[in-house]
C-alpha cells in the first residue's frame, strides 16, 4: 500500500485513506495502519531524494527507541537516515526520531483474514432487469459491516430473512436469484459484478453474505479426490490409486505454497547499505 494514494478504501467495515493515514507527517511519531493489518513484511521510502531511507524495526524498550523518547519534542530529523519502527497496539505503527518534513512510504504486509458476515436485517431491495445497479429501502449494507466486495453474495427471492439459518453456498450464480457483487457504495446502494437477470421488484426481501472461496488451484485437488472415492467404492483400485497420487502430488503443492506465503520464521543475513 503506498501513502500517495488519495482514493478511500473500503477494509475490514472501515474507510481508510492511505495519504490521510498512513503518510508520515512531519513532528509526528504514531500512524495508523490499514484496519486489515497482520504483520509487517516492509517499509520504504518512496518520496524522491529520500529512496535510501531506512527502516529498522526496533522494539519499543530497545535502548536506541528510548533514547529518541526522551529528546525534546523540538527535536527533529532531516528525511533521508534511519528511522526506528514498532508496532503498538493493534495497528499504531510508532516512528522514531519524528522528521522534519513529510515523506510518503510503500507498505507491504501481511493481511487479516477477513470475517465471514451475513447481512439478513431490516430493508428491502430492488434492481431493474439488465442493471447492476440494486437499490436498498432501510438497509445497511456498509456501516458495520465488514465485508470484503470481491467476496460477497446477494441472495434475492428469501422469503422470510429473519428466519434464515443458511445460505446454500452451493447454488450457481445464476443472475437471477444469486448474484456476485462488485462493491457496496453505501449503506442503501450496492454494484453487481454483472448484469441482473430479470427485475426484482421493489420490497423484495435479500440477503448479502461472504462467502468463502476456494483458489484455482484447489478445485483440482477436490475433484481428484472425489474421483478416487468414486473409484474405491466401485471397486477399481487401479483407477483409486492414480487419482489418490495426483490428489497427494496437488495437496503437496498447495502446502509448500502455503508454508512460502506464511513462513513460521524468517532469518536475514546482515548486510551492509551503500554510503
Amino acid at each position: 500500500m503506498d501513502s500517495t494514494s488519495a482514493t478511500a478504501q473500503r477494509l475490514m467495515g472501515t474507510s481508510y485513506t492511505p495519504s490521510t493515514s498512513l503518510a508520515l507527517a512531519a513532528s509526528t511519531s504514531r500512524f495508523s495502519l490499514p484496519p486489515d493489518f497482520e504483520t509487517m513484511r516492509s517499509i520504504r521510502c518512496v518520496t524522491a531524494g529520500y529512496e535510501y531511507m531506512e527502516f529498522e524495526m526496533k522494539d519499543l524498550a530497545h535502548r536506541n527507541f528510548q533514547e529518541y523518547l526522551r529528546v525534546p519534542t523540538s527535536y527533529t530529523a532531516t528525511p533521508g537516515g534511519r528511522a526506528y519502527y514498532d508496532i503498538i497496539g493493534e495497528r499504531t505503527l510508532f516512528i522514531v526520531p519524528q522528521l522534519a518534513s513529510a515523506v510518503d512510504i510503500e507498505i507491504i504486509y501481511i493481511a487479516r483474514t477477513y470475517p465471514l458476515h451475513r447481512y439478513q436485517g431490516a430493508g428491502t431491495a430492488a434492481v431493474t432487469d439488465a442493471a447492476t445497479s440494486v437499490a436498498g429501502v432501510s438497509t445497511v449494507w456498509s456501516s458495520g459491516t465488514p465485508f470484503n466486495p470481491p467476496y460477497v453474495d446477494i441472495v434475492f427471492g428469501i422469503a422470510s430473512p429473519s428466519t434464515l439459518t443458511n445460505v446454500d453456498i452451493s447454488a450457481i450464480y445464476d443472475g437471477g436469484s444469486r448474484n456476485r457483487v462488485a462493491s457496496i457504495e453505501s449503506d442503501t446502494a450496492l454494484t453487481l459484478a454483472a448484469a441482473k437477470v430479470a427485475t426484482v421488484a421493489a420490497s423484495a426481501n435479500v440477503v448479502v453474505t461472504s462467502v468463502p472461496v476456494l483458489p484455482p488451484e484447489h478445485h483440482a485437488a477436490l475433484a481428484d479426490f472425489v474421483t478416487a472415492q468414486m473409484f474405491a467404492k466401485s471397486g477399481n483400485q487401479g483407477q483409486f490409486e492414480r487419482f489418490t497420487q495426483k490428489y497427494e502430488a496437488r495437496k503437496a503443492t498447495i502446502l509448500n505454497n502455503i508454508n512460502i506465503r506464511q513462513p513460521d520464521s524468517e532469518f536475514v543475513e546482515e548486510y551492509s547499505t551503500w554510503n
